[in-house]
Parts: C-alpha cells; structure tokens; sequence
C-alpha cells in the first residue's frame, strides 16, 4: 500500500479508529526499536565475551611460552654443570 492510499483510508475513518491505528502502529514501531536496541546489546555482549576468550587464550600462550623458555635455561644449565 502507498502512502497516498494509506492517507485516503485514514482519512476516511473516524477519529477515534485513526487515533487507535497511529497509537498501534506507534506501539510496533517502539517494539521494533526495542529489539533492535536488545539485538545490539546481546552483540555487544558476545563481542565481549569474546574478548575475555581471547585475553585468557592470550594469557595461557604466554605463560606456555615462559614455562618453556624456562625449561629450556634449567636444561642449559643442567647440561653445563653435569659437563
């Protein structure tokens, strides 16, 4: 339906059937928003999640990398001593 269309038959109902459709389709309208708000929220959400999965992963790839450089300087070091 087009605008000029959906004017026509606005206007040729009463006034308190207008004002009952404007005030439903206001109400989808807000509805709509409010998921829309709600969807980008529960993204925001995930994208911070996966954040946080990230850091930890981070964390744990570091602190195997530490943990290895160390064994390999105690290896060295036991290697020289035993010589």
């Amino acid at each position: 339906m087009c605008v000029k269309e959906y004017e026509e038959a606005m206007n040729k109902l009463p006034i308190n059937e207008r004002a009952v459709i404007k005030d439903f389709i206001q109400k989808i309208q807000d509805d709509n928003m409010a998921d829309i708000i709600c969807g980008n929220r529960r993204l925001q959400e995930e994208q911070i999640e996966r954040l946080k999965k990230l850091r930890r992963n981070i964390k744990i790839t570091r602190n195997i990398h530490i943990a290895s450089c160390v064994g390999v300087v105690a290896y060295v070091g036991f290697t020289l001593i035993t010589r």
